[in-house]
């Protein structure tokens, strides 16, 4: 081969290369981590040369106190989280029973229905509502039977109330009086391009077009036992203008194309917010031994990996290569964490490596909840997803919160935050760091300040098949 065909081989060969990091496929990513495994083992033995290549230096972890501390902290959380989900006094009927569950996740083709894990089976069957707080989510769907396996790990569906063909008897009050004031069908989504709202359905007095709307099925009308939930929040009673799509897909916000549509604007957010529920049924005698509530820092879907080398050629981001893969259980999804501290989350995942993307990573996305200080105890409030906007100047990280359920009032208030429930691979209670937030609608940008400034720990831990118990 000539000079000039071996340079002009070197040129396409980097280029092809180059094209491949700005858009990478899968099956040559895979080709290419097979080819070179063998590479991985002297990866691991050049470590202390891969610490040059960082930015910072390998930290070697929090201290015993320290991880201890915040140990402690993911303790307090959780059960913050768990009273959450408890409704107000008065709002459980007599004789009912509720039946803590945590949602787990989402079916990927159909974004209302969430998959729960109920800590007692005993006595659930289908249609029985599913409620967070003092506010309605939905119904259950059909249960596994007992002989099947997701019947012992406590795995159900629920259809949210924002799917197509659900409905719920509902009724208004006036904001002012709290009396009954109009009887309406709630259920789906209200033709909105900007906002969730739940869509309204034969309302008994269209003149009413403000209040706040709770559930109301009487008992014996129809089948089903819905009625349980009768008191619980869909939330408030609006009457808005709605705009045609242009063909761009962006609503042409003129006068003389608006509708008034008629919807409820809800208290909790279906889309990102739900973590904890309640799953009320009318079989008080019914319960069973209560499932004990695993720990996620010890529940067993862990293993130890190291981070040798960076895995982005990009000055802003920080991506990392892990040293192992599928073959070791490791999914795309799964948390990367450092004591009770989130660390990142693997990106794509080969036979033999895998793509990590941390914290400090642009797009970085993850569902959390923050530990609210008010004066008095901590109290919990859901965050819904936070979307990475890269590493400030100042060391911070920056995150993007729709502020979907904003913090009431004006100014700021201090605040510890942590991942959420919801999300398969990403276990609840993982420490992402503290923030200042904002109070009123959003959305905001987040200036979080992470554990030991973000020093990155010498060791982590990989949440394995990416929570295929529930987490």
């Amino acid at each position: 081969m000539t000079p000039s065909r071996t340079r002009t081989f070197h040129w396409t060969l980097c280029l092809v290369l180059a094209l491949l990091a700005i858009r990478p496929i899968a099956l040559v990513d895979r080709l290419f981590a097979i080819a070179l495994a063998p590479t991985r083992v002297l990866a691991e033995l050049a470590g202390p040369i891969g610490w040059l290549q960082s930015r910072r230096v390998l930290a070697a972890g929090p201290g015993d106190d320290v991880v201890r501390a915040e140990v402690a902290r993911h303790h307090a959380l959780e059960q913050a989280v768990l009273d959450s989900a408890l409704p107000s006094p008065g709002y459980l009927p007599a004789g009912a029973r509720a039946v803590h569950a945590e949602v787990i996740g989402r079916r990927r083709d159909d974004l209302d229905t969430i998959e729960i894990r109920v800590e007692d089976m005993a006595g659930l069957r289908a249609g029985l509502p599913v409620v967070s707080g003092d506010c309605f989510v939905g119904l259950t769907e059909v249960l596994p039977d007992p002989g099947d396996p997701r019947y012992r790990h406590g795995l159900a569906t629920v259809r949210l109330i924002t799917a197509r063909d659900s409905r719920i008897g509902a009724l208004s009050s006036d904001e002012s009086s709290g009396a009954a004031t109009c009887q309406m069908v709630v259920g789906a989504l209200a033709p909105r391009a900007d906002a969730l709202h739940l869509d309204v359905h034969n309302p008994a007095d269209r003149s009413v077009q403000s209040g706040e709307v709770v559930v109301y099925e009487p008992e014996g009308l129809r089948e089903g036992l819905a009625y349980i939930a009768n008191g619980f929040l869909l939330g408030d009673l609006v009457l808005e203008p709605v705009y045609p799509i242009g063909p761009r897909g962006e609503p042409i916000v003129e006068e003389r194309f608006a509708k008034s549509v008629l919807g409820v604007r809800p208290r909790l957010d279906y889309a990102t917010g739900l973590y904890q529920v309640l799953v009320l049924t009318p079989d008080a005698g019914a319960a069973g031994p209560a499932r004990q509530r695993e720990d996620v820092l010890e529940d067993g879907l862990w293993t130890l990996a190291r981070m040798p080398l960076r895995g982005e050629p990009s000055p802003w981001r920080e991506g990392r290569k892990l040293g192992i893969g599928t073959r070791h259980g490791v999914r795309a999804g799964a948390a990367l964490a450092s004591g009770a501290r989130l660390v990142g989350r693997v990106l794509r995942s080969g036979p033999v490596a895998a793509d990590v993307a941390l914290l400090a990573d642009p797009g970085f996305s993850v569902l959390a909840i923050a530990m609210v200080e008010t004066g008095g105890e901590p109290t919990a409030h859901v965050l819904g997803r936070l979307r990475g906007l890269g590493r400030a100047r100042d060391g911070t990280l920056r995150f993007e919160w729709p502020a979907t359920l904003p913090l009431a009032g004006a100014g700021e208030v201090r605040a510890e935050i942590w991942t959420g429930s919801g999300e398969r691979g990403v276990p609840r209670g993982l420490l992402i760091g503290a923030s200042a937030l904002p109070r009123g609608a959003g959305p905001h940008v987040l200036h979080v300040s992470p554990p030991d400034a973000g020093a990155e720990p010498a060791r982590i831990a990989v949440r394995l098949g990416a929570g295929e118990r529930g987490s």
